[in-house]
């Protein structure tokens, strides 16, 4: 588990690793770790584990200002309908992609593990 957070290169394996457990896709900088919950709507960490993430987050901010949405989302949002969010043409290829969701012609299935915000937003757009 990674410690502090000084470098780029640590910011990025901060990011690898909320990967490996579980945060992809669903993740966002801004919000605490203790608002992400799994598919059955579990808390995915205690509230010693979200505050150890919600620290090394703010040292990730620190570091990388601003940036730190593009260089922690290319690697969280790798392999998910918004790994192109950071590139010129992301907003053709998120409408090509959601199209072809709409048609039937493909399907996507996120694992289910999300902040509590990021429902709140969906239900309040999509309800």
């Amino acid at each position: 588990m990674i410690t502090k957070i000084t470098t780029i290169a640590e910011v990025e394996g901060f990011a690898h690793q909320l990967v490996t457990e579980g945060l992809n896709g669903g993740f966002h900088p801004d919000d605490p770790f203790e608002d992400y919950v799994n598919a059955a709507g579990k808390p995915l960490y205690t509230s010693e584990e979200a505050a150890i993430r919600n620290i090394l987050m703010e040292q990730c901010f620190k570091v990388c200002g601003d940036d730190v949405y593009e260089i922690v989302g290319r690697i969280t949002f790798k392999g998910t309908p918004f790994e192109s969010m950071f590139d010129e043409n992301h907003e053709q290829k998120y409408n090509a992609f959601m199209e072809s969701v709409e048609k039937g012609e493909k399907e996507y299935k996120p694992n289910g593990v999300i902040s509590r915000s990021v429902i709140e937003v969906v239900k309040a757009t999509y309800n």
